[in-house]
């Protein structure tokens, strides 16, 4: 159970290094859970996660993505959105195991950032989607300072939904993309902060 959000002991100046401003993607911690950048040596255990039919079936047509595919979501993984916007997907470490359990972070649908997350099957059902949902969408309003983020799930995938709900993302309206619908979750700064706060008074 969430009893309140990760704080996250990152200072934004950090993050940039030398004279073009190259922009170093933070690491950030959790109880059980490591976030880092994505790196080419991920390929292996990214492929075995995507290979799992149960894991990929809400994510595009429900197909395990080919070796090539694998490769070139996770070259994105490792590049796309962090020097234009800092924020992006990171690789989810199990911190007793040390292993590669999923990715959590942000991409960009029409300038606003997007909440997304996949896990292995094993590591379900212990909160830490949401504890990693949690950390990035703290460090999206607190530290980079977005003003608002959406996530979209498909209607049937409820424990999707759960973690949206947990981090205290409120259900929108149904929107269609690709020939898909979609459930869409949004939250602004303001509510961030004011869920946060009912968290921490209530833990």
């Amino acid at each position: 159970m969430l009893r309140n959000l990760p704080k996250l002991n990152l200072n934004f100046s950090d993050m940039v290094s030398g004279d073009n401003a190259i922009f170093i993607v933070p690491e950030i911690e959790t109880e059980r859970l490591r976030l880092r950048r994505f790196a080419s040596n991920d390929y292996d255990a990214l492929y075995r996660i995507f290979s799992n039919p149960e894991v990929i079936k809400f994510f595009g047509e429900g197909d395990p993505p080919s070796k090539e595919e694998t490769e070139a979501l996770l070259n994105r993984y490792i590049d796309a959105y962090w020097q234009e916007h800092h924020l992006g997907k990171w690789a989810v470490i199990d911190k007793p195991s040390k292993t590669l359990i999923g990715f959590c972070g942000f991409t960009m649908i029409r300038k606003i950032p997007e909440i997304a997350y996949m896990f292995a099957q094993e590591y379900w059902g212990r909160g830490l989607a949401t504890e990693a949902a949690a950390a990035c969408l703290g460090y999206g309003f607190e530290v980079v300072g977005i003003e608002s983020a959406i996530a979209y799930t498909r209607p049937e995938n409820q424990a999707s939904k759960r973690v949206l709900e947990k981090i205290g993302m409120i259900y929108e309206n149904i929107e269609a993309h690709y020939g898909y619908v979609f459930d869409k979750y949004g939250i602004n700064r303001q509510d961030y902060r004011k869920f946060n706060h009912q968290l921490t008074s209530s833990s």
